[in-house]
């Protein structure tokens, strides 16, 4: 909740102050830079952007991986199940809930980067329009909360199927939406772990299965 709220605030103040940020027009990029290369993040074919936005992503779940493997993740770990008792043992829920949120933003400034670089524009509406703040949110339940690869695995699967539906956008408006709410409603009362928990549950099963299997056979 505290995000979206943010994210209309940024939203109106950017539009306010439009002699810094462009207001509706937002600020565009010349689509030429000098010299070309990384240093700008310009380049004459799509391909380097890719590579650009791949290296971005691996970095960042290389990261998030350290970051939760680390004494620093055990304490969002113990957080997330319950701050009053990790506050109890110590830990400063403050500190890491903010250094959690500085380092989510700049992971965040860096796709931005990228984004910016390719389409050459950026302004309110797609920074802080409600979809921005909604779709990660929508990805990650998708794909499975707490899971590193959930959010990738969740917007691999719905970003083609946004796509898609925008082609029936001229004569049904807000399908997408449409379609987006349901599949979240879907997932939050039947699949509340997502497509990775599910799998996850349908191993141990599985795995349960044998070793029940295999006892019944030795007797």
């Amino acid at each position: 909740m505290v995000t979206f709220v943010f994210t209309i605030g940024m939203d109106v103040l950017f539009r306010y102050y439009d002699k810094i940020t462009g207001g509706d027009y937002g600020i565009s990029v010349p689509l030429h830079l000098e010299p070309a290369g990384l240093l700008n993040l310009s380049w004459d074919s799509q391909l380097p952007y890719y590579f650009t936005a791949l290296t971005v992503v691996i970095v960042s779940l290389l990261v998030i991986w350290a970051i939760l493997r680390s004494s620093f993740g055990y304490k969002l770990y113990a957080i997330r199940e319950d701050s009053r008792a990790a506050k109890a043992v110590g830990i400063n829920v403050f500190r890491i809930r903010l250094i959690t949120f500085v380092v989510g933003s700049g992971l965040a400034s860096l796709s931005g980067s990228v984004y910016v670089s390719y389409y050459k524009l950026i302004d309110p509406s797609t920074a802080f329009s409600f979809n921005t703040a909604l779709n990660p949110v929508i990805y990650s339940i998708a794909g499975g909360v707490g899971n590193l690869f959930g959010g990738i695995l969740g917007s691999a699967l719905l970003v083609p199927l946004s796509s898609y539906l925008n082609r029936f956008a001229e004569h049904l408006p807000g399908l997408d939406r449409v379609v987006y709410g349901l599949l979240l409603m879907i997932f939050i009362l039947l699949l509340p772990k997502g497509i990775l928990g599910l799998i996850k549950n349908n191993k141990s099963k599985i795995t349960e299965y044998k070793a029940a299997a295999e006892q019944s056979i030795e007797v």
